[in-house]
């Protein structure tokens, strides 16, 4: 469980799931580092976490780019310690249909969703394994179980996060370091308002928040949620590959 004085870094955390978690950590009496490209915003957040009783970091960070990460981690760990809780949250959602498919477009949501993860383990993983003990959380999607038409490159990435994380968690157990890989699946955040078409099971923010701090809390090894929509897609992964696609052909 997350406790009072532990260090605990959030990445993407100026809007939507990151900006909720820090708020619903805040009455916890942490050491908050928070991450993101809008260093406003970022300054306003922590404005609000220290009236809710936990001190904050805000640094400007672009999770894609190696070096900013790793001075963004030196500066919350040269203020508070060494990080306990790396939560790996950053991310994009890019529209690539098949009939303007652009990989400029589908390299910058690898960058992000994938390197960017990997670049924020990179950062604090090191003096977790000197300590013995800490906990590395990455914000994966449902959308990484099933590859969803015009999203696949995102769902793709998604997929990436949950075997990469997957991997980790068994190779890091012996060291005292536990793995998290929370699927949310539609959570109303301008990354989803976008979104042409039916999203089934939408949820608010901040009831995600919440399901996704007592996943964290647990320790728990992989989380889907809504469990509906979990159900649902580790279901249509058992379908034969044509009826799979003739299931996700509806999402277009």
């Amino acid at each position: 469980m997350i406790e009072a004085g532990q260090v605990v870094i959030i990445t993407g955390a100026s809007r939507g799931i990151g900006q909720q978690l820090a708020r619903d950590l805040a009455p916890r009496r942490l050491k908050l580092g928070l991450l993101a490209r809008d260093q406003k915003l970022l300054d306003e957040l922590c404005t609000e976490v220290a009236r809710l009783g936990s001190e904050a970091l805000g640094v400007a960070c672009d999770v894609g780019d190696r070096e900013q990460v790793q001075r963004a981690v030196a500066a919350v760990e040269q203020r508070f310690g060494d990080t306990d809780v790396m939560i790996a949250n950053a991310g994009v959602s890019l529209h690539i249909p098949a009939t303007k498919f652009s990989g400029e477009r589908a390299a910058q949501t690898i960058q992000i969703n994938v390197i960017g993860l990997l670049y924020s383990i990179e950062a604090v993983l090191p003096r977790m394994l000197a300590r013995g003990r800490g906990h590395i959380v990455g914000i994966a999607s449902i959308a990484g179980f099933v590859s969803l038409p015009v999203s696949s490159v995102y769902c793709a990435s998604k997929a990436a996060v949950r075997s990469q994380l997957s991997g980790l968690r068994v190779e890091l157990k012996r060291h005292g370091i536990a793995v998290s890989t929370i699927c949310p699946g539609f959570i109303r955040t301008d990354m989803t308002t976008k979104n042409k078409f039916k999203m089934p099971f939408l949820m608010d923010v901040d009831k995600a928040s919440r399901l996704m701090l007592r996943a964290i809390d647990r320790r728990c090894r992989e989380y889907a949620f809504p469990w509906q929509m979990g159900v649902f897609v580790r279901l249509v992964n058992l379908l034969p590959l044509a009826w799979r696609e003739a299931v996700i052909a509806r999402f277009r």
